[in-house]
């Protein structure tokens, strides 16, 4: 509609990742990419306005609740947790995409206190509504995409060399599949 064509234009780039320079993540059945922070800084209540794109602009992942989108907000316990940090994993279905943010300016008293009240399906909503509210100047870091292998087999073995895929394969083969640790590590 001609909401999305204004959205496209007022578009901001807040990170932005390559498919190429990913690797398979500590569970094999993951293809994982990193993001390099751009100029922009997102603020958290702007967090529900975000989408992930690939390929120059197509949308794999939205966060805004409105657009009956499902997916899931989890405090995980992460090495970027800090006393004004913490690190949260959204996971979006059916593909399990996992999508990796640090919500900076939130302090460790204030989401020690949310934590046993965290209803992972109100992740977006809770953040914007009451924690953005609370720590208005709270800021969004991207760290990680994990693309579930067999739901973005075409888009990876397109776009990443083949000597670099069958490198990555065989480094993860060598690894075994194991326990893969809590949600998707």
């Amino acid at each position: 509609d001609d909401d999305d064509d204004d959205d496209e234009d007022n578009a901001v780039v807040y990170a932005s990742a390559d498919l190429r320079t990913g690797s398979y993540a500590n569970n094999p059945r993951f293809w994982k990419v990193t993001f390099v922070p751009k100029a922009s800084t997102c603020r958290l209540v702007d967090l529900q306005y975000v989408r992930v794109c690939v390929g120059g602009g197509f949308p794999i992942l939205c966060l805004d609740s409105r657009r009956n989108v499902v997916f899931e907000g989890f405090l995980d316990n992460d090495e970027a947790d800090s006393d004004t940090s913490k690190c949260l994993n959204f996971c979006f279905c059916p593909d399990a995409t996992w999508f990796e943010v640090v919500i900076h300016g939130w302090p460790r008293t204030a989401w020690e206190d949310m934590v046993d009240e965290w209803d992972p399906e109100h992740a977006i909503q809770i953040l914007v509504e009451e924690v953005a509210s609370d720590y208005p100047n709270a800021t969004v870091e991207f760290r990680s995409l994990l693309l579930l292998e067999k739901a973005y087999h075409g888009a990876v073995k397109r776009l990443v060399p083949k000597d670099k895929l069958m490198a990555a394969r065989a480094e993860r083969d060598q690894r075994g599949t194991g326990q893969y640790g809590t949600h998707y590590n």
